[in-house]
């Protein structure tokens, strides 16, 4: 009987840890598939808030600008745009720079001058002038070779001294003096000239040893024809013209006067004058002239005389001047010019000199002018 009641216990305490282990696994087991529910939010302790909406605006999304990397290789000799320097800027009469000047365009974009024969041509024929045209465009609106007129008024001072063997030839004067000229451009590269120009209250000694002083009037008038290059677009761009003329020049003494003659000189000559820009607002002109047979005239005043036959003339001068540019449509200019006249008579003269009492053969006269000159050129 005790052996009995020993074995009923000792099962009983094996088997009760083992219940209570098994009802652990248990629990465990539905835990992993039912979580419990956390009812502490809705106590009221806690408040739940909602998120604010997301702004929106109706501006479209930015773009991210990629630049490329032009393939282009820059030559060496092309200038480059440093921070610190001032930027082109692009006009419908090609590329400007921050001052207003036209830049050089590369070959492929500047066009041409049209050649000499093509614009008489045009001007003759009334050809197509297009290439004259779009070269205008390309050229600065202030640029002068887009006058169309030119009329000069140009006041100054001549100086005239004629000297020869021959009394009756041997004189100078002093004088103001003032010129008139107009210059009409039928393009940019061609065009037509003129002047006038007259000597105001000169007078002479009536003869080499007497004291009285006559009135005398130097007059001197050309028309000729201009051909004119430019060498680049910009104003600054040097110009050469080259043209041919005729001129007449003009001594006048009083018709009733016994010791002096007229005098009239005509002829063809060629003639250059170089401009030289050092600004767009200045610059130097440098011009010369030759004419290399004149025609010599001696006109009856009160005296009729001849210094000799077949007289041979020739005549050279040269100019130094400026020019000071406001703008396309008034310039102020200056101008210092000296013009040296050589003449040789053959045979005797017609009369005998007063001072030798001679008949003098193969006389020579030398005029020799300086002109001094301050005036306005109006262009449009």
């Amino acid at each position: 009987m005790p052996r009995v009641v020993f074995f009923c216990i000792s099962l009983f305490l094996w088997s009760a840890p083992v219940q209570v282990w098994a009802q652990i696994d248990s629990d465990l087991i539905k835990g992993t598939k039912e979580a419990p529910q956390d009812d502490g939010l809705a106590t009221g302790r806690y408040e739940i808030r909602k998120a604010p909406p997301l702004e929106t605006t109706d501006r479209p999304p930015t773009k991210k600008t990629i630049k490329k990397k032009s393939s282009r290789k820059v030559s060496s000799e092309e200038p480059v745009l440093m921070a610190n320097e001032p930027a082109h800027v692009a006009s419908p009469n090609g590329v400007q720079d921050s001052k207003g000047d036209s830049k050089t365009l590369s070959s492929e974009d500047q066009v041409k001058a049209p050649t000499m024969s093509e614009q008489v041509s045009g001007l003759i024929a009334g050809g197509n002038m297009a290439a004259l045209q779009a070269y205008r465009e390309q050229v600065h609106p202030d640029d002068i070779r887009l006058n169309r007129l030119e009329i000069n008024v140009v006041p100054g001072f001549l100086y005239h001294e004629s000297k020869s063997s021959y009394s009756y030839r041997n004189y100078f004067s002093f004088s103001p003096y003032v010129a008139l000229g107009a210059r009409i451009w039928l393009t940019p590269f061609i065009g037509i000239s003129g002047k006038y120009g007259t000597s105001m209250g000169a007078d002479i000694l009536e003869s080499s040893g007497s004291t009285t002083r006559i009135a005398v009037t130097h007059e001197a008038s050309e028309v000729g024809l201009n051909f004119r290059n430019f060498f680049g677009l910009s104003r600054r761009s040097n110009s050469l013209d080259l043209g041919v003329y005729y001129s007449e020049v003009k001594f006048s003494v009083p018709g009733d006067n016994l010791k002096r003659i007229k005098t009239k000189s005509t002829g063809l000559g060629l003639k250059f004058e170089a401009r030289i820009p050092t600004a767009p607002s200045y610059a130097w002109i440098l011009g010369g002239k030759i004419e290399p047979r004149n025609s010599q005239s001696e006109l009856a005043s009160g005296l009729n005389l001849q210094s000799g036959t077949s007289p041979q003339s020739s005549k050279v001068g040269i100019n130094l001047g400026g020019e000071i540019k406001m703008s396309r449509q008034h310039q102020l200019i200056f101008d210092l010019g000296v013009s040296v006249e050589k003449i040789e008579f053959t045979g005797s003269a017609s009369q005998a000199d007063p001072e030798s009492l001679q008949t003098p053969t193969g006389v020579s006269v030398t005029n020799t002018q300086t002109l001094l000159s301050l005036g306005y050129r109006w262009g449009h």
